[in-house]
């Protein structure tokens, strides 16, 4: 079909077919029946993704299917802390970057996020909300570190967990000195989230103290109570060079060489007597 239109002046009118704009002649002529192409707004964007962090949370997506004619020049991110009754947008400055990191969140409450693409004809259809999300931080302090005393260089200790965790904690990180606390070993990992382990590897006869920290998907939390000191211990090894002379009156002198490990505590001496008879047959008797 053919459509004339008189134009009388200057005169905008609206489009005569959907998702196109007609051309307009100059007053007094004709209009170009030629369809033009209308930019749209783009399609949700996929692969949507949320990671929790300290105070934050990360979000990851793709690019929509159809940017809607116009290049993508933004990204409008929304969040909700009530199941999406209501939203927040976030703002992060315009990127056509696929991904963004959501700060000054509120640690232990549980978020949902979505985000939509914006081109020229504005944003378009927002992906479905993300799955809800925690942020989280670093664990509390442990409390009641107790150290007992132990034998052979090992030393065994207990703790009560933290008050706020922050997270699931998956493991504990423990210190020990043998200064009463001025300087530390290297921090070291117990393998699990049971509040007992037993540290290995120290020198009986040292006394020593000991702190813990809890450990989650944030980091380490900060080390708190020191427990009392306790030293490591061991039975002492073998006297050497035992001698004994020849004595009087049902007394034998004996004499011996230090161990050369006292196993960590002063001596006190013991003493174990092997009484070996000698007896000889004679043509007489027995001598």
């Amino acid at each position: 079909m053919k459509v004339i239109a008189q134009i009388i002046g200057s005169i905008t009118l609206a489009s005569f077919l959907t998702g196109c704009e007609s051309r307009l002649a100059m007053p007094g002529g004709m209009l170009d029946p030629t369809p033009v192409a209308r930019n749209i707004s783009p399609s949700a964007p996929l692969n949507f993704a949320a990671t929790a962090s300290d105070g934050g949370v990360t979000l990851s997506w793709s690019a929509p299917i159809s940017d809607g004619g116009s290049a993508i020049s933004d990204y409008t991110i929304l969040h909700s802390s009530d199941g999406g009754i209501s939203w927040s947008s976030f703002s992060d400055g315009t990127s056509s970057s696929t991904g963004a990191t959501v700060t000054g969140l509120t640690n232990g409450i549980a978020y949902v996020f979505r985000v939509a693409a914006v081109n020229s004809a504005g944003a378009g259809v927002y992906s479905a909300p993300s799955v809800p999300v925690t942020p989280y931080t670093t664990p509390g302090t442990p409390t009641s570190v107790v150290a007992t005393s132990g034998q052979n260089g090992q030393v065994p200790i207990s703790w009560s967990a933290p008050a706020s965790n922050g997270s699931a904690i998956t493991n504990y990180s423990y210190q020990y000195s043998s200064d009463g606390g001025v300087n530390w070993s290297t921090a070291a990992l117990t393998g699990s989230s049971a509040t007992s382990f037993t540290v290995a590897g120290l020198t009986n006869g040292t006394p020593y103290v000991f702190r813990v920290a809890g450990v989650n998907a944030a980091g380490t939390g900060s080390y708190g109570q020191t427990s009392s000191s306790v030293t490591p211990r061991a039975v002492p090894g073998a006297p050497t060079s035992v001698v004994a002379t020849s004595g009087q009156n049902g007394q034998v002198p004996i004499s011996w060489s230090a161990p050369a490990s006292n196993g960590g505590n002063a001596h006190r001496w013991g003493l174990r007597l092997k009484i070996t008879m000698q007896i000889g047959i004679t043509p007489h008797g027995i001598r």
